[in-house]
């Protein structure tokens, strides 16, 4: 799950855009991060189907061989 500051140009939104392509995670806006949200939204997320997804996402999108690009 990404919060972007809501304040600059853009930038850490931009950063998270492949993540959140990739079903590795979610883009939440700052304002919409309340209370309420954290109770329901957030909840279901941790705990529901969607879990599972965002974690395939990121196994899909994980770069396996970085040290081994890193060296080279």
């Amino acid at each position: 799950m990404y919060v972007p500051y809501p304040h600059g140009n853009g930038e850490q939104a931009l950063n998270a855009t492949s993540a959140v392509a990739a079903g590795a995670a979610i883009l939440v806006k700052d304002q919409e991060v309340t209370p309420h949200w954290a109770s329901t939204d957030l909840l279901a997320l941790i705990t529901g189907p969607q879990r599972e997804s965002l974690a395939e996402g990121a196994r899909r999108a994980a770069i396996k061989d970085g040290s081994s690009r890193l060296a080279n």
